[in-house]
C-alpha cells in the first residue's frame, strides 16, 4: 500500500509537472508574439486598463483624423468661394463700369446692344459662379458651393439670371 501511495503521488507530481510546462511554453509563446510584433498588449487579458487606454487612443486617432479631413475639406471650400468671390468682383465691376457708359447717352443702338451682349455674358458667367459645385473632396454628393452641404439642387438657374441680377438694371 506503501507502493501505491508512492506512484499516486509520482503520477500527481508529473501531471502537475506537465502542467506548469505547458503554461509555461504558453506563456512563452506569448512573449514571442510580443517581441515578434513589438506590442506590449497582444489581447485585453494581458492587461485590461491598457487595453482600455489603447481602445480609447484609437478611437480618438480616428476622430483626429476626420477632423483633418474636415478641416481640409473647409480650407478648400473657402480658398474656392474667395477665388469666386473675387472672380465675381470682377465680372460685377465691369457690369457696373458697362452700365455707366450706356447711360451717358452717347452711344447707338450697335454699341447699346454690344454692351447689352456684354452684360448677358456676364450674367452668365455670375450664374456659373453661383452654381459652382464643391469638387475638392471625391463623394457621391458633390455639393453646391453657395447651397447648403448636402444640397445637389443649384442656387441659380435659368430664371435665376432675371430675378437674381435685377438690381444691375
Amino acid at each position: 500500500s506503501g507502493n501505491n501511495a508512492m506512484q499516486i503521488s509520482t503520477k500527481i507530481f508529473n501531471e502537475q509537472a506537465v502542467s506548469r510546462f505547458q503554461e509555461l511554453t504558453g506563456e512563452i509563446q506569448k512573449n514571442q508574439a510580443k517581441i515578434a510584433t513589438g506590442k506590449k498588449v497582444m489581447t485585453a487579458s494581458d492587461d485590461p486598463t491598457a487595453a482600455t487606454n489603447i481602445s480609447v487612443a484609437k478611437d480618438q486617432k480616428l476622430i483626429l483624423e476626420r477632423y483633418d479631413r474636415n478641416i481640409d475639406h473647409a480650407l478648400n471650400r473657402l480658398a474656392l468661394g474667395e477665388s469666386i468671390v473675387a472672380d465675381s468682383t470682377q465680372a460685377l465691376t465691369r457690369i457696373y463700369e458697362l452700365s455707366i457708359q450706356a447711360s451717358n447717352g452717347v452711344y447707338n443702338s450697335q454699341d447699346m446692344y454690344a454692351i447689352g451682349a456684354e452684360v448677358a455674358q456676364l450674367k452668365q458667367v455670375l450664374v456659373g459662379f453661383a452654381n459652382t459645385k464643391d469638387q475638392a473632396v471625391a463623394r457621391v454628393n458633390v455639393s453646391s458651393l453657395v447651397s447648403s452641404l448636402n444640397s445637389t439642387v443649384l442656387p441659380l438657374g435659368s430664371i435665376g439670371v432675371a430675378t437674381a441680377f435685377m438690381f444691375v438694371w
